[in-house]
């Protein structure tokens, strides 16, 4: 993995962590604050992006990779809304990150899409390993199985759309990806966002627009990083290296949020720094 595609994609996890730290703070609903950034930035993103790559450019792989995209990301939205409702970021985003990691590597490798190294695989399963350790210890607590179960959802959903990105971000421009992303995983979510949330939505739209338009504006920034080193190295590399952003969120749980601090976190975190070493090594 070249430098210039690590450390971009290092810096891309500070954005990351951030805009799941104010998703997790927020007063708001958490799905409505999610669904309601994205839609508004997409429609914001699309005339800019159909300036710089109109629609006649685009080919049918392309247009089925994003429509694929915006569904399991419509997915994402609900389920990691929900999961942030029900435990503590601290422990939600480890447990969600690590499994997409281990997903999108399995699933890639598998593929024989990409091959990784002996020292770059010693280096994921290290960043695996710590994002686990950092959450094991609601495992045995019947209070947190809820929040576990929905993280574990999210991290599988995590390995889809990393996936499907790590392809589809080649058949089109960044900005494309970005803008239909951003505005058809809103409109998949809609049924049950307009079912069970449209007084949540409104209150967003009222009270919490800032925190919504940064949310999303953050998230965009950070994945349109991700999605241009796709282009340009081995999905399961880049999905490892965006776990720098599991120690940025943890340490704003602890200190910002005020939530549990422990061997396990610490030891956590020092695992994850271990294997993102090895895997700019490789």
């Amino acid at each position: 993995m070249s430098p210039e595609i690590f450390f971009a994609v290092a810096f891309s996890a500070l954005f990351q962590a951030s805009w799941n730290f104010v998703t997790k703070s927020s007063k708001a609903d958490k799905i409505a604050l999610l669904s309601v950034g994205w839609f508004a930035l997409g429609i914001l993103l699309l005339p800019v992006a159909l300036y710089f790559d109109p629609i006649s450019t685009w080919t049918a792989r392309a247009g089925w990779f994003m429509l694929a995209s915006g569904l399991v990301h419509g997915v994402y939205l609900c389920t990691l809304g929900w999961a942030y409702k029900l435990g503590e970021i601290s422990v939600v985003y480890p447990i969600a990150r690590g499994l997409g990691v281990a997903g999108t590597t399995l699933i890639t490798v598998g593929l024989q899409v990409h091959l990784v190294s002996l020292q770059g695989g010693l280096g994921i399963l290290a960043v695996v390993l710590g994002t686990m350790v950092m959450a094991m210890r609601e495992v045995p607590d019947l209070n947190a199985r809820k929040a576990f179960s929905m993280a574990v959802l999210v991290g599988l959903i995590v390995s889809a759309y990393s996936v499907i990105d790590s392809f589809g971000s080649r058949e089109t421009s960044v900005l494309v990806y970005l803008a239909l992303m951003n505005l058809t995983a809103p409109i998949f979510a809609a049924p049950y966002l307009f079912w069970r949330l449209k007084p949540e939505m409104m209150a967003v739209c009222k009270k919490h627009k800032f925190e919504a338009s940064f949310v999303a504006m953050a998230g965009s920034v950070s994945y349109g990083i991700v999605l241009w080193a796709y282009q340009r190295s081995p999905a399961a590399y880049v999905a490892t290296t965006r776990e720098v952003s599991v120690v940025f969120a943890t340490l704003l749980g602890i200190f910002i949020l005020k939530e549990r601090a422990d061997w396990r976190k610490s030891a956590g975190i020092v695992m994850i720094v271990l294997g993102l070493v090895l895997i700019k090594l490789a």
